[in-house]
């Protein structure tokens, strides 16, 4: 680290944050030479003074932190591990005072104002990240202090897909919006991940993303793709909301029974996106031309697939057999029964195939 980033750092704790007294344990002794320089630190009208717990003792220094200069900052500097409680003198002044650690994790940490200090070695796995300042700004709006390891994870990847929020479901419908961004439909190929997937795998996310996704979907594979993902959170969705079973060309890739409610609820925001519902139409075709799915509901009977709104091919089928019921019973046809249909189709969204999408009310609705 230059000696830049560290005031700005120390700037940051007694300035931005009015700390009076900081402690500094450097145990690898990397910035004893810079603290034999300095006698104080100049902070524009702030001035800190240093104690040095090498040259001073611990009663020495309690006494002149609350007794001779209870006003003054200072920065409590040691070329040693911080001691056990029990052998720490200035324990209750260290207890209301703030420390400070050099190294870049550390000083990330801190800017991120996160509480969990065993989070240093997690943000120095994820250190390319925050090669790029504009990054680690972006995500230093969406930080909470109580942030897990895990959370981290999800808004780096709502800052690398530029989710409008940091939640798992706005960036799953992102990233696969992504894939829609061709000049022509026609070219949408679903065995090239979108340009933002690589950025996730060099930033070294891709392993979270996949972790998240197991959590909240159940899916699981030796080689996960977005591909496959796709495929099985629409399957799974068309064969929920089925009444009667699906075929075995489908069945083996309906997803764990834990993660079908989130794979549902997770597809019927992305089809309500006011933004990203033209992806969903896309990509869903794709699936299902890919799936065949135009030929197998072909064979159904409207009743079982009132209720699915998953693919387009499905409207198509209960467009059609409405017609030919209405044509072939016109005498006795039950004329609230079909509008009661139509309306139940309406309300889902798919009423056709360029008809206005509701916005919905979700948060984050991107």
């Amino acid at each position: 680290m230059d000696t830049k980033q560290l005031d700005d750092a120390l700037n940051r704790l007694f300035v931005d944050d009015g700390e009076r007294i900081v402690f500094w344990h450097d145990p690898a002794h990397e910035f004893l030479d810079f603290m034999d320089r300095l006698p104080f630190l100049t902070f524009g009208d702030t001035t800190v003074h240093i104690i040095r717990l090498d040259q001073v003792s611990a009663l020495a220094t309690k006494i002149r932190l609350e007794r001779d200069e209870p006003d003054n900052r200072f920065l409590v500097y040691a070329p040693t591990e911080e001691p056990d409680y029990a052998d720490d003198w200035l324990l209750d002044i260290r207890l209301y005072s703030r420390s400070f650690r050099a190294d870049r994790a550390s000083i990330i940490l801190d800017e991120l104002g996160l509480e969990n200090h065993h989070l240093r070695d997690h943000l120095s796995q994820r250190r390319t990240f925050f090669d790029n300042k504009e990054r680690l700004q972006k995500l230093k709006a969406l930080v909470a202090s109580n942030d897990t390891a895990v959370d981290l994870d999800r808004k780096m990847l709502a800052v690398v897909v530029k989710a409008e929020q940091p939640e798992l479901f706005t960036i799953i419908r992102t990233l696969f919006h992504a894939w829609t961004d061709v000049e022509d439909a026609d070219d949408i190929d679903l065995g090239n991940a979108p340009t933002c997937w690589e950025h996730i795998e060099k930033l070294d996310l891709a392993q979270p993303f996949w972790q998240c996704i197991h959590t909240t979907f159940g899916y699981h594979e030796e080689a996960p793709s977005l591909r496959n993902l796709l495929i099985r959170l629409l399957v799974t969705d068309y064969a929920i909301h089925l009444h009667g079973d699906v075929p075995q060309s489908l069945a083996h890739l309906l997803l764990p029974k834990t993660g079908q409610a989130n794979a549902v609820v997770c597809l019927a925001q992305w089809r309500d996106s006011s933004s990203k519902g033209s992806s969903y139409d896309l990509l869903s075709a794709e699936v299902a031309r890919i799936l065949k799915m135009a030929e197998y509901v072909s064979t159904l009977d409207i009743e079982p697939l009132l209720d699915v709104m998953t693919f387009l091919d499905v409207e198509k089928t209960i467009v059609r057999g409405l017609r030919d019921r209405v044509l072939s019973t016109a005498d006795t046809i039950d004329i609230e029964t079909i509008r009661a249909m139509a309306t139940r189709r309406q309300d889902g969204h798919w009423a056709s195939p360029k008809a206005p999408r509701s916005p919905g009310i979700h948060a984050g609705d991107g």
